[in-house]
């Protein structure tokens, strides 16, 4: 189950692997038919290609800064921040069948601001734009 690292020590995560100057590097820490945590570094300007993940997923930025893109919405995450994707719920499953549908940029923000809101306020500007899209989706329930 557990692969690459020590049992029964405290880790820190973002020591487990290095950079590498041009590279992606990755080590699987736990891989099973139930769950798969790898780490990633990423030098400057270095990505991964699009893929679809098995099932539901959660990005955590350890150090630095990480631009993600999930169904053609850009969510950049600052280091401690996490993304969390839920590939059952059914809007997560309607922005990956529809990417470039006509409300999908609304609710990849709107998910994305009502995740944030789970651990802390928004900024008064990110606050604003969030009421404003809040009303335009009830507006869009309303037709």
């Amino acid at each position: 189950m557990y692969k690459n690292i020590e049992k029964q020590v405290c880790l820190k995560l973002k020591d487990l692997v290095d950079y590498q100057e041009g590279q992606v590097v990755s080590k699987t820490l736990v891989q099973n038919e139930h769950v798969s945590m790898t780490i990633f570094s990423f030098d400057k300007g270095e990505e991964i290609s699009t893929h679809a993940a098995g099932g539901d997923a959660m990005v955590t930025v350890l150090d630095g800064t990480g631009k993600f893109t999930v169904g053609g919405e850009v969510f950049i995450l600052k280091e401690g921040e996490t993304l969390i994707l839920n590939a059952n719920h059914p809007l997560v499953e309607y922005v990956m069948q529809n990417t470039d549908g006509k409300n999908v940029d609304m609710i990849c923000e709107q998910l994305y601001d009502l995740a944030l809101l789970q651990h802390a306020p928004l900024e008064p500007e990110a606050m604003a734009k969030f009421v404003q899209r809040s009303n335009d989706i009830m507006m869009l329930l309303t037709k």
